[in-house]
């Protein structure tokens, strides 16, 4: 098993290289071709002017990790069904995705990482590190296997919830869990969520 969840963590790791290294190289094909367009043979990109460090204060970002994700980004999952089978109750969800990017915009890709290991026989704990008031603050929480993913969804799950320790997507936590109509194939329309619970543009 530990062989098995070794293996997941480093190819959730590996999708992550993967996803920056494709950022990278279409960023470096745009100024390619910006310079096609506009520049003279000759040209070569300005030396960028970079800004002393900033510390990332808590107050400033705080309310940005807390705020409503946008409604598109907002899944729901059936939790408990009805005897009969006809209604359930349903659950929303963000994905771990939504989290990286939530992070990214509000201290920096460069200011948090994450980190696994395997504690008991399926559990993986996430340790989620921020630099916080010129602090690296970390947080941590675990998530087990799941029945549909296995290592990879305790990957994701493990994120996410270490993450609800810095308030990011916790608000989930407060939602009411509405009974639905489930269709066929367990399809159902996914509830309206509170105004509470949008974000202001959306409002």
């Amino acid at each position: 098993m530990l062989d098995a969840t070794s293996q997941a963590i480093d190819t959730y790791l590996d999708e992550e290289d993967k996803a920056m290294s494709d950022l990278a190289e279409m960023a470096d094909q745009q100024r390619k071709m910006d310079r096609e367009e506009g520049a003279p043979d000759n040209a070569v990109d300005p030396v960028p002017q970079v800004e002393e460090a900033k510390p990332i204060l808590i107050d400033a970002i705080y309310p940005a990790l807390c705020a409503p994700f946008p409604t598109k980004s907002i899944s729901w999952r059936v939790g408990r069904k009805s005897k009969d089978g006809k209604k359930a109750q349903v659950l929303a969800y963000i994905d771990a995705r939504d989290v990286m990017g939530r992070l990214d915009r509000t201290v920096g890709w460069e200011n948090w990482e994450d980190t696994y290991r395997e504690v008991g026989t399926g559990r993986i704990v996430c340790s989620l590190s921020i630099i916080v008031n010129g602090v690296r603050v970390t947080k941590e929480d675990g998530a087990g296997v799941s029945d549909i993913e296995g290592e990879k969804g305790a990957l994701s799950d493990a994120l996410k919830r270490a993450a609800v320790k810095f308030g990011v997507g916790r608000y989930l936590y407060y939602l009411d869990a509405p009974w639905v109509e489930l269709g066929d194939y367990g399809k159902f329309n996914p509830p309206s969520l509170p105004r509470w619970a949008v974000p202001v543009d959306e409002r």
